[in-house]
């Protein structure tokens, strides 16, 4: 239980950290943006590659802890 938090949070600082470099430095690719087209639909617009890069390092660096503690 206490590991799934712990990768949870992991995700999220990764991702919340390539975001906010994406705002900063105006990187389109690394934004997530949220905003109203027209009056019939709502649309969403952005890039869901800082979440499957931090779900990536989340997934890699808990497999680099599972080796680490078997050679322990």
């Amino acid at each position: 239980m206490k590991r799934n938090i712990v990768r949870i949070l992991m995700m999220a600082s990764i991702s919340g950290f390539l975001l906010l470099i994406g705002y900063i430095f105006d990187i389109r690719i690394l934004m997530f943006s949220y905003y109203v087209e027209t009056t019939e639909s709502i649309e969403a617009g952005g890039s869901l590659i800082p979440f499957v890069i931090g779900f990536l390092c989340t997934y890699l660096i808990d497999k680099m802890y599972d080796r680490k503690q078997q050679t322990n």
